[in-house]
């Protein structure tokens, strides 16, 4: 008996995309042949596939992506204050494999082979980039330092009273800080702050990023500079990644500080996007609150009885209600945005999990 897996996805996978296995078998021409493919999560066996083999390739195709993408969540919280490690975003599993077959009654032959150290995370590629997907392009690297995982335009807009998060993976564990740098309206540099990770085993996490929830940052976790990290007169800021060798692991990406001119009320949307990461955008014009009201009725005849005579009263109600449902609604509008952003919040639109700041 031997199981070969001829094809794999690489050891970190986008979740929502198909993680396929091709399999072969030195058994495949037994009768009833099928091939067995037990799920393990945290060293506990969480599903069992049957597949049967292609008539003429004559291998095996099991997608394990729908049987862990519901073990996949998020990870994201307003009192988030430091670098802070993402266990919800990710699975981790293992696949056993083996074979089926019998002329007079299937017998399972499992565990013949074994893949293990395989990880999904919580992202969704567009076929064009999935059918070139490369893990490489999304992990933390002194070689090559990666991107945060965010398609939102550096430089965008951020004012001082947001939160916002970057998140990123660090699937070799060199992260050592963050570097944050503030500067004022020429570009110079206005202040230097190290955040220290205190995560160094973990694969998967995140930095607070907006001003308002990176002023709150402990001061313990600062190996350079102490709170606060603004003051109300900087321009521009920057966040990038480093070793413990000071080598940059991540890009170095840029907000702009921006004051809110609108006389509406503004509206901060926080959204899951499509690479595992919370992105965020500020509605400043005008907003509107609505209700939509459901409402269900009986009707029933007029006239009671009291005692021996019927009686009609101008008090009589012919329809009563027994259930009512009210669904608030929003409707925001955002100021002019550039087609760089309008491409990026598609994201927004077809989110899963879209959060507002109340």
């Amino acid at each position: 008996m031997a199981i070969t897996v001829r094809q794999q996805p690489a050891n970190l996978f986008p979740a929502y995309n198909d993680a396929v296995y091709i399999l072969t078998s030195t058994n495949i021409a037994q009768t009833n042949f099928k091939f067995v493919v037990d799920v393990y999560v945290g060293g506990t066996k969480v599903d069992r596939m049957l597949i049967p083999p292609h008539p003429v390739e004559l291998n095996g195709k099991a997608n394990v992506s729908p049987l862990l993408e519901s073990r996949v969540s998020t990870d994201i919280n307003l009192s988030d204050n430091r670098i802070l490690s993402n266990n919800n975003s990710y699975v981790e599993y293992e696949l056993k494999f083996g074979e089926a077959y019998g002329s007079s009654g299937t017998i399972i032959y499992p565990n013949l082979t074994t893949v293990s150290g395989k990880y999904l995370w919580n992202a969704v590629l567009d076929y064009p980039d999935f059918c070139n997907y490369t893990s490489g392009d999304y992990i933390l690297s002194s070689s090559t330092p990666a991107p945060f995982l965010t398609n939102k335009p550096s430089s965008g807009d951020i004012m001082f009273d947001d939160n916002a998060w970057l998140h990123f993976i660090d699937f070799n564990n060199q992260l050592s800080y963050a570097y944050i740098v503030t500067m004022d309206s020429s570009g110079m540099t206005l202040n230097t702050f190290k955040v220290d990770n205190k995560f160094l085993t973990a694969e998967f996490l995140r930095i607070v990023a907006g001003p308002l929830n990176m002023n709150t940052i402990p001061n313990a976790q600062f190996t350079l500079g102490s709170q606060p990290v603004f003051s109300g007169t900087e321009s521009r800021y920057s966040i990038q990644l480093f070793n413990s060798s000071n080598v940059a692991i991540s890009e170095r990406y840029y907000y702009n500080i921006v004051s809110n001119c609108s006389r509406y009320e503004k509206r901060r949307l926080q959204f899951l996007n499509e690479l595992g990461g919370y992105d965020t955008f500020n509605f400043t014009l005008v907003s509107k609150e609505m209700m939509d009201i459901e409402k269900s009725m009986f009707k029933k005849d007029l006239g009671t009885y009291k005692g021996n005579t019927f009686i009609n009263s101008p008090n009589d109600r012919a329809y009563s209600q027994y259930h009512t449902r009210i669904k608030d609604k929003i409707s925001i509008q955002s100021d002019w945005v550039t087609e760089e952003q309008l491409a990026w919040l598609e994201q927004l639109v077809t989110s899963p999990d879209v959060r507002l700041d109340d």
